[in-house]
């Protein structure tokens, strides 16, 4: 059977989510994340289109574009095969770093652009690696709240702002607690401390979890990505259980 057509925004308006293949990190360090920005304005040059927002968590991209010159699907190809050329000579890899066709879901109307809007800059705190929006340097909330940031200057801001009547008004918006469910990666069930801890003691061959505060960077980081991979963890889970800082974990 072919793939089915993706639905059509009348808008031109679209919430896209790319991932990496195996749930692998698509950035492995803030060199990786400048970069894919550096992407995005390139291409945004070259072929315009609008960004309302960004996110760019551990292993996955949510963008909220709005086609003008080309389609969005053509788009979406210059900016992932420019980011993997550069991602797979840095490390020396080949092969495929995206999970196959890009996700995405079409923002027909006001409303659900805003929640759109508002689930992008929420992700680092619902993932639990942030406890607020504005804590998280790699997404476009910043640019919303006035503040100098890498790739601010992509963001085009100024029709969510007219939406919403002025930037106090969106700031509480985006801010305010909710249990929206936008495209997401996949609905997973959460692991249990229990579970976490068998699992973990199968990584270590055993050794007590407490291990990993003495073990070098190198070692330790190379344990904690595979932690990271098992689904239904957090990153606050692992950070409270290894005793190790929530921002040791979420680098890796």
């Amino acid at each position: 059977m072919g793939r089915l057509p993706r639905k059509q925004s009348t808008t031109g308006i679209y919430h896209v989510m790319v991932r990496g293949i195996n749930k692998e990190p698509i950035f492995h360090e803030e060199k990786d994340r400048s970069r894919y920005l550096e992407v995005l304005a390139k291409v945004k040059e070259s072929a315009p289109f609008l960004i309302h927002a960004y996110c760019l968590m551990d292993n996955h991209v949510h963008l909220l574009l709005q086609e003008l010159e080309e389609p969005i699907g053509d788009t979406l190809k210059r900016i992932g095969s420019s980011y993997v050329y550069w991602f797979n000579c840095k490390y020396e890899r080949v092969g495929h770093l995206f999970q196959g066709r890009f996700r995405s879901e079409v923002v027909e109307d006001d409303s659900y652009f805003l929640t759109v809007l508002r689930y992008i800059h929420q992700n680092p705190v619902k993932a639990e690696i942030t406890r607020h929006c504005c804590e998280y340097p790699w997404s476009s909330y910043a640019a919303y709240a006035g503040a100098a940031q890498r790739g601010s200057v992509l963001v085009d801001t100024a029709f969510s702002l007219g939406v919403m009547g002025g930037r106090e008004q969106l700031l509480r918006f985006i801010n305010t607690p909710n249990s929206d469910r936008c495209l997401d990666i996949e609905n997973v069930i959460p692991l249990s401390d229990s579970e976490f801890f068998m699992l973990a003691g199968v990584l270590l061959g055993g050794k007590p979890i407490a291990c990993l505060m003495k073990m070098h960077p190198g070692e330790r980081d190379q344990i904690l990505r595979q932690f990271k991979a098992i689904e239904g963890v957090t990153i606050r889970q692992i950070a409270r259980l290894t005793g190790l800082g929530r921002w040791v974990v979420s680098k890796v």
